[in-house]
């Protein structure tokens, strides 16, 4: 079953890479849904139904920017019939709280009084889609949901441009002659506004020096820690960092889209 994260869990992993907002690995509980999930949340849990936990050791390390469940995961008997299981959640409490990411099944799962829903090992995969952000960044994302592994905090981000282009395995090349310089970004929620729908925006002017010496054409943006991307987004338009030149983001300018 491919995971995918609902918008709570994207806003609050945007909000605490960009924005540092306080994101504590939470513990896991796997729900069964009888009405489809989606990103605004998760599907309707039969009646009567309870949710196991699922602890970090059940989780693969993320180190291709995908986590599994390694060891079968058996939900508490059922005392009533409960249909039709269409998709599993994640969810942050053992009663309420939050659905983090879903699951739909590949088909639907009957359970009738006194069954047991058991999900095989491997049954559970979160991957990550290509673009936005860095697979390093990825791996210290799903290791912090899922295997309680807490992603370093990133009290100040470099705000770069680059003359090639980025990928997610590394950052592009940034220019080495015309005065170039990494501007520091405060990483607070005064310079980024809180996610919405995944979607996390810069709330404040990025000014770079203005151009002494021809750099070339930039067409991407990224935000870097030391010598490591974090992520990275494509200018609007391409600009020639000609002589007296200056790039300048301003606020909405760069966007970034957890998926």
């Amino acid at each position: 079953m491919p995971g995918s994260f609902t918008n709570y869990g994207r806003n609050k992993v945007q909000d605490k890479v960009f924005g540092g907002t306080e994101f504590s690995p939470p513990s896991l509980y796997l729900a069964p849904f009888v009405t489809m999930a989606d990103p605004n949340g998760p599907g309707a849990e039969p009646a009567g139904s309870q949710r196991a936990s699922v602890p970090p050791s059940i989780w693969l390390s993320s180190t291709a920017q995908m986590t599994q469940n390694l060891d079968d995961i058996k939900l508490p008997r059922s005392g009533n019939r409960q249909g039709d299981i269409i998709g599993l959640g994640v969810f942050d409490s053992s009663v309420g709280g939050n659905c983090i990411s879903y699951f739909p099944a590949e088909d639907g799962m009957l359970i009738e009084t006194n069954d047991s829903l058991v999900v095989l090992a491997g049954g559970l995969v979160h991957r990550w889609q290509p673009g936005c952000y860095s697979n390093w960044l990825k791996n210290q994302i799903l290791n912090h949901i899922y295997k309680g592994i807490p992603m370093p905090a990133f009290p100040v981000l470099d705000s770069v441009y680059f003359t090639s282009a980025p990928s997610d395995v590394a950052a592009g090349t940034v220019p080495n002659v015309g005065g170039f310089l990494a501007q520091p970004y405060a990483n607070n929620a005064s310079n980024f506004a809180a996610s919405v729908g995944g979607l996390k925006e810069n709330s404040t002017r990025i000014e770079f020096p203005v151009v002494t010496a021809a750099q070339g054409t930039t067409n991407w943006f990224g935000f870097m820690v030391g010598n490591q991307l974090l992520s990275y987004a494509e200018l609007d338009s391409a600009k020639s960092m000609a002589i007296n030149t200056q790039l300048i983001i301003e606020p909405g300018d760069i966007e970034f889209r957890l998926v």
